[in-house]
């Protein structure tokens, strides 16, 4: 992913150099122009330095567009790439965390007890989530 994100910006750059060039060129023309005895032959250099500055113009204004297109979807993708990186990191966690669960029991007795103290830890957790502030009470294990 970051290869073609770093890809976009090296495009970028090689259109400066690009751009140096095509300059460079055009002032070349209108040096000779400016040098040269009026008639076909300038004529002709001047429609056709007029044409390659319309169709760079053109080109660039293009190119600036398609960049800035995919410099939108490279930052897309890396939000994308992050919340996912978060996403597997939750179910790593959530896998392990249900890993280490007691199984759940076949007695009546058990299952309540079970369910009882699953309700009491969901309002703890959502306690947490609700008063941040509450966590600096200590994490307690609730038997029934």
């Amino acid at each position: 992913m970051s290869v073609v994100c770093t890809g976009v910006q090296e495009m970028f750059e090689s259109s400066d150099v690009l751009d140096a060039k095509i300059k460079s060129l055009l002032e070349q023309g209108e040096h000779r122009i400016a040098n040269s005895a009026p008639g076909d032959v300038t004529t002709q250099l001047r429609r056709s330095l007029d044409d390659v500055s319309a169709r760079w113009d053109a080109l660039k204004l293009r190119f600036i567009e398609h960049g800035n297109q995919l410099t939108a979807a490279c930052d897309e993708a890396k939000q994308l790439n992050d919340r996912l990186t978060e996403t597997m990191a939750w179910l790593n966690g959530v896998e392990q965390t249900l890993g280490t669960q007691p199984l759940v029991s076949r007695v009546v007795d058990n299952i309540q007890l079970q369910i009882q103290q699953h309700h009491v830890m969901t309002l703890i957790d959502a306690l947490y989530l609700i008063y941040p502030d509450f966590s600096h009470l200590c994490r307690f294990d609730v038997v029934m």
